[in-house]
């Protein structure tokens, strides 16, 4: 049984042989889902709609591609104002990736727009939330979730259907192992509810919960492309080789 693991790919230059080279490696990595992230340019002048698309061609319609541009205090490099951040986010979403994702945290005119771009271009939602220090108890974060689908309803008055079929992304740092637990949780809760969801544990002591979401119902998992993966992820090689072990049926 195959899982969804999500490799993330930074947009750095608008050089596009160099971006196919990355691109391609990461598609022979064994990935079903690619992010492309476009925080990390000098240049914004460079996200036109030509360029997007050249860029999903490396990868459409094989795999789906998620398009991501966090702001810094959400893990974002690039600090532009919020004018040019929401003509970004318009030239993104028309391209046409099959996911974008936006911060839960984001302001409500940006979440709302947003939402009517996906809408209108047929892209879906993946509101996302990073704690980048704790893993908050469990009906803390069920609380906090369902706050979030709350607005969007009730104060932004955001289509259900919207609501309904978008991918919730609760990533957490775990400060000990217990804590791989709630992201688990979670996923059992919403998923009863028909909802979508991805959650796990980003650090180190967050391994299990990132190695065995998918085997609860996460969209996806994420894991690194280098030998030497960041802190708290694993090579997407040994990823597919631990999935394998754990969970594919034996004949």
């Amino acid at each position: 049984m195959k899982f969804n693991i999500c490799k993330s790919i930074p947009i750095k230059t608008d050089n596009i042989p160099e971006n196919q080279r990355n691109i391609e490696d990461a598609v022979k990595s064994g990935a079903r889902i690619f992010e492309l992230q476009f925080d990390c340019i000098d240049n914004i002048q460079i996200i036109t709609k030509d360029f997007l698309k050249k860029l999903l061609g490396f990868i459409q319609p094989k795999f789906p591609v998620i398009f991501s541009l966090r702001e810094p205090p959400k893990g974002g490099k690039i600090t532009i104002n919020e004018k040019e951040r929401l003509k970004i986010l318009k030239v993104l979403i028309e391209a046409k990736p099959d996911y974008f994702e936006i911060e839960m945290n984001a302001d409500n005119h940006i979440l709302s727009e947003v939402a009517f771009l996906g809408e209108t271009n047929v892209v879906d939602l993946i509101f996302s939330h990073y704690d980048f220090e704790r893993t908050p108890g469990l009906n803390e974060s069920l609380a906090f979730i369902e706050k979030f689908i709350y607005k969007l309803e009730v104060k932004l008055f955001i289509n259900k259907k919207i609501i309904n079929k978008s991918i919730y992304k609760v990533i957490f740092t775990a400060q000990k192992f217990e804590d791989n637990l709630i992201p688990i949780e979670l996923l059992n809760k919403f998923l009863s509810e028909g909802r979508r969801m991805v959650s796990f544990c980003s650090n180190e002591l967050g391994l299990f919960s990132r190695i065995t979401c998918v085997k609860f119902g996460s969209f996806f998992t994420e894991s690194s492309l280098d030998d030497e993966s960041k802190v708290g992820q694993i090579n997407i090689g040994t990823m597919i080789k631990i999935h394998k072990l754990l969970f594919e049926e034996k004949q």
